[in-house]
Parts: structure tokens; C-alpha cells; sequence
């Protein structure tokens, strides 16, 4: 059990939001934030810097009203931050950007079925490993060696 109230951060493509809660599940604060989706490289992303931000001031405002344990982050999966030695490695691109699937054919070539993953071939990059995928082949070099955040 965490000592303290518990932040719910659920960070979407149109909209990031964060929710306080305390020991008894009461909801004492509520933030959110529209999202945009800046072109970052070439490429469609999340508004990671925005979205930076913003949590910061909103978890500076609820550590102000009581004691904050846990952070919980909720998502339906579809973007992702990779995240090397504390950092931003790789921007997270924005997975409805037809960019993403540049390359579809050959993601689908190398892509398990659905059998073995229980997910469906979704279009886009609605699929993590379509956006891995996108980020190897459009950025070889970096997304193994350093970061492609401009």
C-alpha cells in the first residue's frame, strides 16, 4: 500500500489529463490540457514538450494540497517515449500520421500475427511496433546511438 495520495496521469493524443486522489478514492483535483501535434524532424509528434510543462505546474500544484505517493500513468497505448539514461531518446511520434506507415509492406513482412500477439494489424501507427518500426528505418543510425530529439 503507497503512504500518501495518488496522481492519475492519462496522456492522450487530443487531450493530457492528471487527477489527484486520496486514501479513499476521492478525487480532490482534476488538470488537463489540450494537445497539439507539432512537426518535429519531418515527422507528425506528440506534444511532449508541451505536455512537460504542463506536468510539471500541475504536479507542483497538487504536492501543494497533500502528500502525493504514487504516480499512476494510464494510456491505451498507442504513443510512446522512449526514454535512454533519463532522457528523451526518441520524439514520440504522433500515431495517426500516415507517415508512420511509410513503409507498411515491409513492417508486415517482419510483424508476428495476430495468434502470437493478440493484437490486429491496425492501420497507421496505431501499432507500437509500426512506429518502432517507422523510427528504425527512417532514422537508423540514431535510434540506436543517440537521440532524435531536436
Amino acid at each position: 500500500m503507497v503512504n500518501g495520495w495518488t496522481v492519475v496521469l492519462d496522456v492522450g493524443k487530443t487531450r493530457a489529463k492528471a487527477s489527484l486522489w486520496d486514501e479513499q478514492g476521492t478525487c480532490i483535483a482534476n488538470r488537463s490540457r489540450p494537445n497539439r501535434q507539432p512537426t518535429v524532424g519531418g515527422s507528425s509528434t506528440l506534444d511532449f514538450r508541451g505536455i512537460e510543462c504542463w506536468l510539471e505546474i500541475t504536479l507542483k500544484e497538487f504536492t501543494a494540497l497533500g502528500p502525493v505517493g504514487a504516480i499512476i500513468p494510464v494510456a491505451h497505448g498507442a504513443g510512446a517515449a522512449i526514454i535512454r539514461n533519463g532522457r528523451l531518446h526518441c520524439a514520440p511520434i504522433d500515431y495517426e500520421w500516415p507517415g508512420s506507415s511509410f513503409d507498411r509492406a515491409a513492417y508486415d513482412k517482419e510483424r508476428d500475427p495476430f495468434s502470437a500477439t493478440g493484437s490486429p494489424a491496425l492501420p497507421a501507427g496505431l501499432n507500437l511496433g509500426m512506429q518502432l518500426h517507422w523510427l528504425e528505418s527512417f532514422h537508423s543510425r540514431n535510434f540506436h546511438l543517440g537521440t532524435i530529439v531536436p
